[in-house]
C-alpha cells in the first residue's frame, strides 16, 4: 500500500504555492505576524469558497489548512530573517 506520490505532491504543492504570499505579507506588515497570517488565511478561504461555485474545481478544508500553513511559513521565514533589521530601525 503506502502513500501515493501524487498525494504527497498535492500536499506539498498546496503549501509551497502560498509561501510567496506569506513572504510578501511578511515584508509588507513587518512584525505584525498574526495579521499577516490572518490575511493569508483569508485569501485561501476566499479561493476555497470561490471553488465551491465552480463545477470543475474541488474545494477542500485540507487545502485551506495547507495553504494557510504555507502562508505562515513564508511570514515566519521573513520575520526570523529580518527581525534584527526591524529592531535596529526602531
Amino acid at each position: 500500500m503506502g502513500i501515493s506520490p501524487a498525494l504527497v505532491i498535492g500536499f506539498v504543492g498546496n503549501i509551497v504555492v502560498f509561501v510567496p504570499l506569506g513572504i510578501g505579507l511578511g515584508v509588507a506588515l513587518g512584525e505584525r505576524i498574526f495579521l499577516a497570517i490572518a490575511l493569508g488565511a483569508s485569501v485561501s478561504l476566499a479561493i476555497e469558497l470561490l471553488q465551491l461555485s465552480m463545477p470543475s474545481r474541488v474545494s477542500s478544508p485540507i487545502d485551506f489548512v495547507l495553504n494557510t500553513a504555507g502562508v505562515a511559513i513564508g511570514v515566519l521565514l521573513i520575520h526570523f530573517t529580518f527581525r534584527k533589521v526591524w529592531r535596529k530601525n526602531d
